[in-house]
């Protein structure tokens, strides 16, 4: 393994709850809709911003027209009233960007990008979609194509896997690193996508202020 990339291995180490979300082309805004996002803020979040934003906050999204708010005071309720009842809460937030022809959604504490229905919602139409997390729990790497789960693997213990081809990964791995590792530490993770996709991940790209939306439930 190079050591251009053993950074990830201490990043990710502290950043658990860490999802990554590559899909082919650009799609910012089918990623978002995937996700179930709202509208991108007009404002960009660094990943501490969007880390540090407590969940459950109403979707600022909800917002009423003038004549809407006008309408509330003559019936004698309030924009709060409205609000209230339907809040939509905010469960986390997707920072998105572009690099390399390839889509890159970046999430703090959720896993919206692990969902297979999102990954094969996103690989339709000849797209390709890949998803990394990194959770205290299991740490799945997956990879989609067409609508279809090509491999997905427990990155912790790899010989856990599921999809149409199951040795997928570690037979990219031998192809690509000429080993087929035991565990597919963060660094692996991020050089096996910098040889086969042309894709740096980067403490810039993951840290740095990048377009963002709010996911509701």
């Amino acid at each position: 393994m190079s050591v251009l990339f053993e950074w990830f291995d201490d990043w990710a180490h502290d950043h658990v709850g860490v999802t990554l979300t590559l899909v082919s082309g650009s799609r910012e805004d089918d990623l978002r809709r995937a996700f179930n996002a709202g509208s991108f803020l007009e404002e960009p979040l660094t990943w501490l911003q969007a880390a540090n934003i407590p969940a459950g906050r109403p979707d600022s999204e909800v917002q009423l027209s003038p004549q809407s708010i006008e309408m509330l005071k003559w019936i004698g309720r309030t924009p709060d009233d409205v609000r209230a009842v339907n809040p939509k809460p905010i469960q986390g937030y997707v920072r998105v960007t572009t690099s390399n022809g390839w889509t890159v959604g970046v999430e703090a504490s959720t896993t919206r990008g692990a969902d297979q229905a999102v990954l094969t919602a996103l690989s339709t139409v000849q797209h390709r979609t890949l998803s990394y997390a990194k959770t205290p729990g299991i740490s799945p790497l997956q990879y989609a194509e067409d609508g279809v789960v090509i491999c997905g693997i427990d990155t912790v213990v790899p010989t856990q896997g599921w999809g149409t081809d199951r040795e997928f990964f570690s037979n990219l791995a031998l192809r690509l690193l000429d080993q087929q590792p035991d565990v597919f530490a963060p660094a692996v993770v991020a050089e096996l996508l910098d040889r086969w996709l042309d894709l740096r991940i980067s403490p810039e790209v993951l840290e740095g202020p990048l377009r963002a939306a709010p996911m509701t439930e």
